[in-house]
């Protein structure tokens, strides 16, 4: 159970950071 919860948790940080590199280069590199 707590190996599971884990790949989840690695797979969710993985696609939140692929989404906001996708939403950066589709804004075109704004600084925040």
């Amino acid at each position: 159970m707590t190996e599971s919860s884990l790949i989840f948790g690695r797979i969710l940080i993985f696609i939140g950071l692929a989404f906001d590199q996708y939403n950066n280069k589709k804004k075109g590199k704004t600084n925040k």
